[in-house]
């Protein structure tokens, strides 16, 4: 996948049906996203969907204490949640994307990634977090991957990508729901 280019993310996107509830917040806490093209598509016109991209580095998981100015991200069954740790503020802001807004999940190399449906807070489109190594990366794959299992038994397909070398940096792997329409894949 290319960059297409380093602009700031524009959250407020009036081509999403949905929007967060206060801009000001979305701005904040992703601050350091960055605007791509969605290659996942087959055709060759820009596409309006988003893909952010929020680095989770070693230093960064541990006490709240040790993540002040920074961005987090918490999983349990029921919601994934995209926390700012403000520096002056002891309020944190969070952007909740619950389970029922997740049509996929995948993992490549030390990226993790997430499909939206239009309904989640950022609108549809992919959510691309950048871990410390791949070990993280395939942890939270496994993680969001039994939770979908878990709330829905329609989780239909499981697939890996291997490229020539057959190093576990260079698999994807692919879950999707069943949506009563053709699967496409993501290819390089």
């Amino acid at each position: 996948m290319e960059n297409t280019g380093t602009s700031p993310l524009e959250v407020a996107n009036p081509s999403n049906k949905t929007s967060l509830e206060t801009p000001d917040l979305s701005l904040e806490v992703l601050n350091k996203t960055q605007q791509l093209i969605d290659l996942g598509s087959p055709s060759k016109s820009p596409s309006p969907n988003y893909v952010c991209q929020i680095s989770i580095l070693k230093k960064e998981l541990g006490l709240n204490e040790n993540l002040l100015g920074m961005t987090g991200l918490c999983i349990c069954d029921t919601k994934i949640s995209i926390i700012n740790y403000p520096f002056k503020s002891k309020e944190q802001n969070s952007i909740d994307i619950m389970m029922p807004s997740i049509i996929g999940v995948g993992v490549e190399g030390t990226f993790f990634y997430i499909f939206l449906k239009d309904d989640s807070p950022l609108g549809y489109g992919q959510l691309w977090v950048e871990t410390y190594d791949t070990k993280i990366s395939v942890k939270l794959f496994d993680i969001i991957h039994e939770t979908l299992i878990s709330n829905n038994n329609r989780v239909e397909l499981l697939k890996t990508i291997e490229s020539d070398d057959d190093s576990i940096q260079n698999q994807r792997y692919l879950v999707r729901k069943y949506k009563n329409h053709a699967f496409k894949y993501m290819k390089d």
